[in-house]
C-alpha cells in the first residue's frame, strides 16, 4: 500500500506539472485571438490585462513601424459567443475561463523602441442594431465626422480662431486614427445691406497635417487661427459662417464634411450696440492683439 500511495502521489505531481507547463506554453504562444459576438461580428486582437470577470478587453496595434496606435476595446462577456485561439476553439463561457492565461502586456506585441499612441474606443454597438448579420472588419475609413466652434487661446480680448475636432470613422462608426492632410475652408456671409461684392466670401483657409499621434479618445483637435479677415473686426460680415473640411488619407481616400450655421463672432448685445455707436466692438479698457480699436466716431 505505501508503494502504491507513493506511485499515485508521483503520478499526480507529474500531471499537475504537465498541466501547468501546457497552460504556460498555451498563454505564451496564443497571441492574437478572434472573438465572435452575438451579432455575428468578428473582432481580433490580444487579450489586454484590463480584462476582468465582467468585461473582455481586446487590444490591437495599428499603423506602421514609424507610427503606431494602440486601440483598446471593451466587450461585455455576455456578448461573446465563441473564440478562436490558434487552432483551438472555445465557447464564450470556456473562453472566459482561459482568458486570464492569454493576457499579454503591450511589450509583447509592439517594439519597445517605437512609441505607440493609446486610444480607447467605446463599447461595441448593440446586437439588435445589426440584425444578427456578420460584418467584414477591414479597418478602413468610411466617413468623416467633424465639430467646430469658436476658440480663444491667447491673451488678447478678441477670439483667436476656430477649433476643429475630426473623427475618421469606420463602417461601424468607430474612431479610426490615420495619417493624412486636412484642408479647411471658412465661408462667411455679408449682411443684406452690406457692400457690393461676393455675398459668400471665403474668409479663411488652412492646411493641417494629420497624424495618428494627434488622436485621443474623442478624435483629433486642431486650433486654426483667424487670418487676414477677423470677424471681430469686420462689420461687413454676418455672425454665422460655414466651415468645410476635406481629409485626404493615403490608403483610405478623400473625405468631405461641413459644419453649417457656425458662429464666427460671439453673441454680445452690448458689443453690438458699441459697434453701432462707436465703430468698435471693444472698449478702451480692452487690449486686442491686432491693435484695431476704434475710440472715435462710428465709421461711415
Amino acid at each position: 500500500m505505501p508503494a502504491a500511495r507513493r506511485f499515485y502521489n508521483s503520478l499526480t505531481a507529474i500531471l499537475l506539472l504537465t498541466s501547468a507547463a501546457s497552460s504556460a506554453a498555451f498563454a505564451q504562444v496564443a497571441g492574437e485571438v478572434r472573438v465572435e459576438l452575438a451579432s455575428g461580428r468578428i473582432l481580433a486582437g490580444q487579450v489586454d490585462p484590463r480584462t476582468d470577470s465582467e468585461t473582455l478587453w481586446l487590444r490591437s496595434v495599428r499603423g506602421s513601424d514609424q507610427s503606431r496606435t494602440v486601440v483598446r476595446r471593451p466587450i461585455q462577456w455576455s456578448r461573446v459567443v465563441a473564440a478562436d485561439v490558434g487552432d483551438r476553439q472555445f465557447s464564450g463561457v470556456e473562453f472566459q475561463r482561459v482568458a486570464n492565461e492569454l493576457q499579454t502586456s503591450l511589450g509583447v506585441i509592439a517594439r519597445r523602441d517605437v512609441p505607440a499612441t493609446a486610444v480607447e474606443v467605446g463599447p461595441t454597438p448593440r446586437d439588435d442594431r445589426f440584425n444578427g448579420q456578420p460584418a467584414k472588419i477591414d479597418g478602413a475609413v468610411r466617413t468623416l465626422s467633424i465639430e467646430a466652434c469658436l476658440g480663444h487661446w491667447n491673451a488678447a480680448a478678441e477670439t483667436s480662431g476656430i477649433v476643429v475636432v475630426i473623427r475618421p470613422l469606420d463602417a461601424w462608426g468607430q474612431l479610426t486614427p490615420i495619417d493624412g492632410t486636412l484642408e479647411v475652408d471658412l465661408v462667411g456671409e455679408q449682411p443684406v445691406n452690406g457692400r457690393q461684392g461676393d455675398v459668400f466670401p471665403r474668409i479663411g483657409r488652412w492646411t493641417q497635417s494629420v497624424s495618428v499621434d494627434d488622436f485621443g479618445p474623442d478624435g483629433a483637435r486642431y486650433e486654426l487661427p483667424f487670418q487676414a479677415v477677423h470677424p471681430d473686426f469686420e462689420r461687413d460680415l454676418g455672425h454665422l459662417g460655414l466651415l468645410h473640411a476635406r481629409l485626404a488619407a493615403p490608403g483610405h481616400g478623400v473625405f468631405d464634411a461641413s459644419v453649417e450655421q457656425l458662429r464666427i463672432r460671439p453673441y454680445s448685445a452690448i458689443r453690438d450696440r458699441a459697434e453701432s455707436n462707436r465703430g468698435s466692438r471693444f472698449f478702451p479698457v480692452e487690449q486686442t492683439g491686432r491693435g484695431k480699436r476704434y475710440d472715435g466716431p462710428p465709421r461711415p
